[in-house]
């Protein structure tokens, strides 16, 4: 076990894995969208969970989170939409 491994165990927290690269064409655009809309899913919840007790402040950066991820999975699928301009 690496010191890095010892530490993140320590502190009761596990280290993210690095993000792997993308194997095909368009898989890591497919990924941004995929996770831009499970934050923009999962932010509704939490900004309700958050509202219903009263921490404003906590909701209202949630809130922001929703409406960045909304903006990032249109741009992701507009982008997806366009075809691919050709090299001059």
């Amino acid at each position: 076990m690496t010191e890095s491994d010892e530490r993140s165990r320590d502190s009761g927290r596990e280290t993210p894995s690095p993000t792997p690269a993308p194997t095909e064409p368009g898989s890591f655009a497919e990924n941004q969208l995929q996770v831009a809309f499970y934050i923009e899913e999962i932010s509704l919840e939490l900004r309700a969970l958050a509202r219903s007790a009263r921490l404003e402040s906590l909701a209202y950066f949630i809130d922001m989170a929703h409406v960045e991820a909304e903006s990032t999975r249109r741009r992701c699928e507009a982008q997806m939409r366009k075809p691919a301009r050709p090299l001059e």
